[in-house]
């Protein structure tokens, strides 16, 4: 059995710093800044074969997921000095699989038109960034960066690129407008500590159901991201629904936790956290002990907003 909160590295939240000189684009700063004010934690995920069929399981075109092995966690490591120059190497192609929210863990997919073994991530006019090496040749590998609590601007831009021990490809460059939690009227962050997949839902007053089955609704609820689905083992291991300010219906909202997967753990322990406009309401915590499955589910909570 995994203890509670075992992995640090990969739910851990980013202190990039205040408000400093933040005017300019697109990073939104002028004069030198460090890309750990951006991202002050970069992980790198190498998935256990088979993972991709886990997917196809949760949606809906094969049968039952199987259980699958921890995935191999590669950290990044912030270097000094100037990003990388382009060289005959692999380019990056990004895919952000997620919202960007502050303080919270983010999925991206970054693909190669060729193997590569290095990954390079900045902020354009940042004096550093981050480099991940990995232990095998990849062409397509799960990039975790934790957006921070405090980033310098949340419309910023984000530079990467891959490469091998030659050099880098040319970078792709993506715009990035994170989610500020304390400018969303309602937030619901679930959090567990185990290797498995659990499920947040949430059905808000018109009767509306956001989960990894419908992300979105009309009024703007939105789901980050679907965190080890089918036991395609992400070790995010947290899901938010948010709604933006001045959009989320007035009433009652219900919220709901499912037990997925257990993917091979005995145990899973959750934790909920209600938020309006960044005050903290309620947090619940739980478990699910045994054999998860996509029916196994309860309700947590209930609440008004405003």
């Amino acid at each position: 059995m995994r203890s509670r909160w075992q992995y640090p590295t990969i739910a851990s939240w980013l202190a990039l710093g205040s408000l400093l000189a933040c005017s300019g684009e697109p990073t939104g700063f002028t004069g030198q800044i460090s890309a750990r004010r951006f991202f002050a934690a970069v992980y790198a995920v190498m998935p256990p074969s088979g993972a991709p069929a886990a997917q196809r399981a949760k949606e809906g075109l094969l049968g039952a997921a199987a259980p699958a092995s921890d995935p191999v966690i590669v950290n990044g490591v912030l270097q000094d000095g100037a990003y990388p120059k382009v060289s005959a190497a692999p380019a990056a192609r990004v895919v952000l699989e997620s919202s960007i929210i502050t303080g919270l863990p983010a999925k991206l997919r970054i693909q190669g038109d060729a193997p590569f073994t290095r990954i390079v991530l900045t902020v354009p006019g940042a004096f550093d960034y981050w480099e991940l090496q990995l232990p095998a040749p990849v062409t397509d590998i799960q990039v975790v960066p934790t957006g921070s609590s405090s980033i310098p601007n949340t419309s910023f831009t984000m530079e990467m690129a891959v490469g091998i021990a030659g050099g880098f490809g040319k970078s792709e460059v993506s715009s990035v407008r994170a989610v500020d939690l304390a400018a969303s009227d309602v937030a619901v962050i679930l959090r567990w500590n185990a290797l498995s997949d659990v499920d947040l839902h949430v059905t808000d007053p018109k009767g509306t159901e956001v989960y990894f089955g419908r992300t979105s609704s009309p009024e703007g609820g939105r789901l980050d991201l679907d965190s080890n689905p089918a036991c395609d083992i992400d070790g995010v291991n947290q899901e938010v629904i948010t709604w933006p300010i001045n959009q989320a219906p007035v009433g009652e909202y219900k919220v709901e936790v499912f037990y997925w997967s257990d993917c091979g753990v005995p145990r899973s322990d959750f934790s909920v956290t209600f938020m309006t406009r960044g005050r903290t309401l309620q947090v619940v915590d739980g478990n699910f002990v045994g054999a998860g499955s996509p029916s196994r589910g309860q309700e947590v909570s209930r609440f008004s907003f405003p």
